[in-house]
């Protein structure tokens, strides 16, 4: 009887092992590989989420997130999705690809791509490494061009209403950059902007080159450490995702991004070149989008009207060929002139878009003319978008 007791114990500690050697097997697994190993071709990234409002334009670049793409009614798409949710709303155009494992989409919005299964992740986030920050705050006051700014380890750098500053090469340290209404901030090349705490953007401020060069040319890194406070945008998840950065409404942008710990809004009627990652990504009502620095707005149709020439164009668009070496600064003064927005860019040769407030031929012209008046030596042309028939 000893020695039967003896071999059931024996046999029940042999199968318990035996069994913990399966359950242990069963939860290993190793890492997932990501789907892409570089977001390179994205124009905006959210690993736990994009949300695109009404009416949003992506001129290139794909969108892809880990979890859930939202994508509101009349939005244009020209590029992919990837996600492991899609939702497409009324009257939405996707022209490209997407991959997905679940979707939910009216019924007059089109996916005009092959579609597909989703792999996750995506891709997989890194957190913004430390770096040093200095003690000096900076303030610029004016458009002086004196306002230039040189490399290095500050605390606070701000830019008061309607001035601006311009970034010679390099890393900047920081621990705030603070754009008020107005404000432009410029960089002339390959440029790094490592941010720690505070990255605070008004409306109708810009980030630009201060030639036509590639936005990839300025990175902005947002490190930005878990706090228990009210955000800006009244989107905060406490112990998960510090102050979201919250972009001003008629921004003009150009940059690449980088800020995995929390949410990046872009505020409505904004223009974005470059490419913006995040925790989450919210796109606020006609904005535009562009992984290249070429772009353009569908024009709307609805607002075709004719002279009494019988000359079909835009009411409310203004085609402008600017001598070569002309920048960004320079459009967007010309748009601001007459209170319009930058709305398309071909870089050879050197044209603009701008959407004016108008709705008339007559309205329009009014507005052409008061531009060929200024005399603005970089301007050679200005003319309606004219609009053509193809026919075959």
């Amino acid at each position: 009887m000893r020695q039967l007791h003896k071999k059931i114990r024996s046999h029940h500690v042999i199968s318990l092992f035996a069994l913990g050697g399966f359950l242990l097997a069963a939860s290993y697994s190793p890492a997932k590989l990501p789907l892409f190993s570089n977001i390179d071709n994205f124009v905006l990234f959210g690993s736990e989420g994009v949300i695109l409002e009404e009416g949003t334009q992506v001129s290139s670049g794909d969108v892809g997130s880990n979890k859930t793409i939202h994508i509101d009614k009349d939005a244009i798409i020209n590029g992919n999705l990837f996600a492991d949710r899609i939702e497409l709303g009324k009257n939405t155009t996707i022209n490209g690809n997407a991959s997905f494992n679940t979707i939910k989409k009216e019924k007059d919005s089109q996916i005009l791509g092959t579609t597909s299964p989703a792999t996750l992740p995506i891709f997989n986030l890194s957190q913004i490494p430390n770096f040093p920050i200095g003690t000096q705050d900076k303030t610029f006051q004016g458009t002086s061009t004196s306002n230039t700014l040189n490399p290095g380890n500050y605390k606070t750098i701000t830019i008061e209403e309607n001035s601006s500053l311009t970034l010679t090469p390099g890393t900047y340290n920081i621990t705030d950059l603070v754009l008020k209404d107005g404000a432009m901030l410029i960089y002339e090349g390959t440029t790094t902007i490592n941010i720690k705490e505070r990255f605070k953007i008004k409306d109708k401020t810009s980030i630009l080159a201060n030639a036509n060069i590639s936005p990839q040319l300025l990175t902005i890194n947002y490190q930005r450490s878990n706090q228990k406070r009210e955000d800006d945008d009244g989107d905060y998840q406490q112990n998960k995702e510090g102050r979201p950065i919250v972009f001003g409404q008629q921004t003009f942008l150009n940059f690449k991004l980088l800020a995995p710990r929390v949410t990046v809004v872009i505020g409505k009627n904004s223009t974005m070149t470059g490419q913006v990652v995040g925790r989450k990504v919210r796109v606020k009502n006609k904005v535009v989008l562009s992984k290249r620095t070429d772009f353009a707005k569908e024009s709307d149709i609805s607002k075709i009207v004719q002279d009494q020439d019988g000359n079909r164009f835009i009411s409310n668009e203004i085609i402008i060929l600017f001598k070569d070496g002309s920048s960004f600064a320079d459009a967007l003064a010309v748009a601001n002139s007459v209170q319009g927005n930058i709305t398309g860019f071909v870089p050879f040769p050197v044209i603009y878009k701008i959407e004016a407030k108008t709705t008339s031929a007559i309205e329009l012209k009014s507005l052409i003319d008061l531009i060929k008046t200024s005399d603005n030596p970089l301007i050679l042309e200005v003319v309606p978008n004219l609009i053509g028939e193809i026919t075959q």
